[in-house]
């Protein structure tokens, strides 16, 4: 007659062949889908490989804090060592020229604009050099500022619509059709020629850099169509060409 062995397991006596598995910390039998050991405590899931006691936590917070603030400390190492400059053009009027300057470097900066240039895209021709007064901006580590000069003169315009002429750069493109024609915020009346005269153009300003490690040239490219030296240009201009 066959005989089973049973187990005390708490208040219960328990058949050993119901259990697949015993506790590995106390090593009683465990019913198997249990994930709590009854004797015990102990986790018998994934829980048991992972541990968040008080001391742990602590630790985690601790790394966490301390992560922090050396990301703080070692980031800036990787700028640049001396200023790193950007550039973004707003627009340029016979008044003014407006540029947003921003220093992702490590030290300040001193930008100063000098000249402006515009050529003819695809061609080889010469470019046009206008120089332009700013006494310089400085601009701090990690900051951004507004940088605004006026132009040399007022008459810049004609000066580049007389290279424009001389280039036979309107030759490429035909007479524009008379009547007034609205600076670009009136895009619908705006013939189609006008703006491919504004991509054939390639417009930027030059400049000096300087920090306390180095010296060096800067190009800050402009867009042409928000330029009113080349709008207006294109719109007078044209109107003194000869189909």
């Amino acid at each position: 007659m066959a005989t089973r062995t049973l187990y005390k397991m708490g208040c219960n006596m328990v058949d050993p062949s119901d259990h697949a598995r015993r506790c590995p910390d106390c090593y009683e039998p465990v019913p198997k889908r249990v994930r709590i050991c009854p004797k015990c405590k102990s986790y018998l899931d994934w829980r048991r490989f992972v541990s968040f006691g008080q001391t742990n936590l602590a630790l985690l917070i601790a790394l966490i804090s301390v992560s922090t603030s050396l990301i703080t400390v070692v980031a800036p190492l990787f700028r640049a060592h001396g200023s790193d400059l950007k550039f973004l053009f707003e627009s340029a009027t016979d008044k003014s020229v407006s540029m947003m300057v921003r220093n992702d470097g490590r030290s300040s900066g001193i930008i100063r604009f000098v000249s402006f240039s515009v050529s003819i895209a695809d061609t080889s021709s010469s470019t046009l050099v206008i120089a332009v007064p700013h006494e310089g901006s400085v601009i701090e580590s990690g900051k951004e500022m507004r940088v605004t000069f006026a132009p040399v003169t007022p008459n810049n315009e004609h000066r580049i619509c007389a290279h424009l002429l001389d280039k036979k750069f309107f030759n490429r493109f035909g007479k524009l059709p008379e009547g007034p024609i609205s600076p670009p915020a009136k895009q619908s009346k705006i013939d189609g020629r006008y703006f491919s005269m504004l991509f054939a153009l390639k417009c930027a300003f030059h400049g000096v850099e300087t920090n306390f490690y180095e010296t060096k040239n800067i190009h800050a490219d402009s867009k042409c169509d928000g330029n009113q030296w080349i709008t207006h240009c294109l719109i007078s201009a044209n109107s003194a060409f000869v189909d």
